[in-house]
């Protein structure tokens, strides 16, 4: 070998790691390891490690130092930190004898790990992406995070799935229309229903899926609205659709064990916040999960609070993005202004649905169905960023850059002539498949029976009845008790007859059954009559 032949002192420190994995003794190794010298002082031990490790894929995570193994974060204790530093240094202490190679002890570890001089020379991860996502550079340029760790962004990048990022809008689109195209997504007015991107509710789950692919073109902190998935019958694909808007970028979508009290909720987000936790999904929540701390936790910015079990105080950006399902949520107005709601509208029985393609638990998660979906998330943008990034014409207040990025994504997605459905606009929620839902349905019914048997030869294609029969029905089959009364009670007054046609608007359209003749019949096809008059039509 020609001696003057010699490898570069930085190409030898970043073939060390890879060499002593494979056992290999590099040329001059043995004078290239840096040297620790353990009799130093504390301070000076870390400053000269924090400088020594920082390009050796070992990160601060705020105050905690973390490395990333098979993909995941993984939090180092003093105890592997003795003999992680190895694989990078020489840890060493003078005697009579000279220089002696030591391990270093668990106490000084300790010390170490918890020293600010340390840990800010190391490199900042803030999460880990599972899969490449497009990311807005400090130039403005877009760009699609390659595997490793990213110093701009501060993240690191698994590229877990490849994908196509070449497939046009057209196919894209057409391709949510094949996946999506059978949920009974909710039409708000009556309209042609054979465009299915003029739905608002489609809308909405396109948004909601574009949301978590598209977090990392906004600066980290900002806000993003709750998405809401609402239905009037259960077992109508809220989950299904909630985990459709996360699976394709993490994989297999984790739900929280929800909490028994406002108290433990709360608790609850504090964990998500300082964990900078990037999604909680709450599966069939509670109506009490409707709270200030929640609508905190939306809006907010960054979040700081104590860590539990402790005075520690943390102080982190807001980078969650908060799903939730349910069938009865108090949806206060507060909450409503900080969500997007995707609302299922079932007209007929759930039992008798039948579909092209059932979709399993898991279906979401396969590799294939990501990268499918990961393709079409990748057209919107590209043909979003060809258009010229136009921003959204509905601004959603405290989540502005948000909705302008997001919504305009959607409205530039060809239109085909007939219009695309604005996920920023208010939702009209329907009365959900819950307890108070199921005694309405059979007080619709028990009303039907009663008109078709005043009728019987006679029936008209159409019936109608008052906020006076509701009342009388309701109480005489012993039914919403709390909204109508009971026998004996005194007559409602004004504002109780109000919410009773309040809550009523809310079955308008949908499709029912008599128990005794199985008759079919639809309630409030149109708009209700004048005089407190309900429309009642058979089918």
């Amino acid at each position: 070998m020609n001696d003057a032949a010699k490898i570069p002192m930085e190409t030898l420190r970043l073939l060390a790691p890879l060499a002593a994995q494979a056992g290999i003794d590099l040329p001059g190794q043995a004078d290239m390891v840096p040297q620790i010298n353990l009799d130093e002082q504390t301070l000076k031990i870390a400053e000269q490690l924090g400088g020594l490790l920082s390009r050796c894929d070992i990160f601060a995570r705020g105050d905690e130092v973390v490395t990333v193994e098979a993909g995941k974060m993984v939090p180092v204790s003093k105890d592997r930190f003795c003999t992680l530093i190895e694989e990078y240094v020489t840890c060493i202490k003078f005697g009579q004898q000279g220089p002696r190679v030591m391990t270093m002890g668990k106490d000084m570890a300790a010390k170490v790990l918890e020293c600010r001089q340390f840990t800010r020379r190391l490199p900042q991860l803030e999460g880990i992406v599972p899969v490449s996502v497009p990311v807005r550079r400090e130039s403005g340029a877009v760009e699609w995070l390659a595997a490793g760790y990213d110093k701009e962004c501060k993240v690191w990048c698994n590229d877990g799935i490849p994908y196509d990022r070449e497939m046009s809008v057209q196919a894209a689109m057409q391709w949510l229309w094949d996946q999506f195209g059978e949920f009974e997504f909710a039409w708000e007015q009556e309209v042609r229903k054979d465009w299915l991107f003029l739905n608002r509710s489609f809308a909405v789950q396109i948004a909601a899926m574009l949301s978590t692919y598209t977090r990392l073109l906004l600066p980290t902190g900002t806000p993003r609205p709750l998405f809401l998935w609402v239905a009037n019958q259960q077992g109508s694909g809220k989950s299904v659709l909630a985990e459709a808007a996360l699976a394709h970028v993490f994989g297999d979508v984790a739900t929280v064990s929800l909490p028994e009290s406002r108290e433990e909720f709360e608790k609850l987000l504090n964990t998500t916040a300082m964990n900078m936790r990037p999604y909680l999904f709450l599966d069939d929540a509670p109506s009490w999960v409707a709270s200030n701390a929640l609508n905190r936790f939306i809006t907010s910015r960054r979040h700081a609070g104590r860590k539990l079990g402790g005075n520690e105080e943390f102080d982190v950006p807001n980078v969650t993005t908060v799903s939730v399902t349910a069938n009865n949520l108090e949806i206060t107005p507060d909450l409503m202004r900080r969500s997007l709601v995707c609302e299922l509208f079932v007209p007929g029985d759930i039992e008798k649905r039948t579909f092209k393609r059932n979709i399993e638990p898991g279906y979401w998660s396969r590799p294939e169905v990501r990268a499918q979906s990961l393709a079409a998330m990748s057209a919107l943008v590209r043909h979003w960023m060809s258009q010229g990034e136009p921003v959204g014409q509905d601004c959603k207040p405290t989540f502005e850059a948000w909705s302008g990025m997001i919504g305009g994504i959607v409205a530039a997605l060809p239109d085909g002539g007939q219009g695309l459905g604005r996920p920023m606009l208010k939702a009209e929620l329907p009365m959900s498949g819950d307890r108070r839902g199921e005694e309405w349905r059979q007080l619709l019914v028990s009303i039907a029976e009663r008109l078709e048997k005043e009728a019987g030869d006679d029936l008209l294609k159409e019936a109608v009845f008052t906020t006076h029969d509701i009342i009388a029905a309701a109480r005489s089959e012993k039914l919403l008790e709390d909204l109508c009364g009971a026998e004996g009670d005194k007559e409602l007054g004004e504002k109780d007859r109000k919410r009773i046609g309040h809550e009523l608007k809310r079955w308008r359209g949908r499709e029912l059954v008599t128990t005794t003749t199985r008759r079919a019949f639809r309630f409030g096809k149109r708009h209700q009559r004048r005089g407190a008059e309900y429309p009642l039509e058979w089918l």
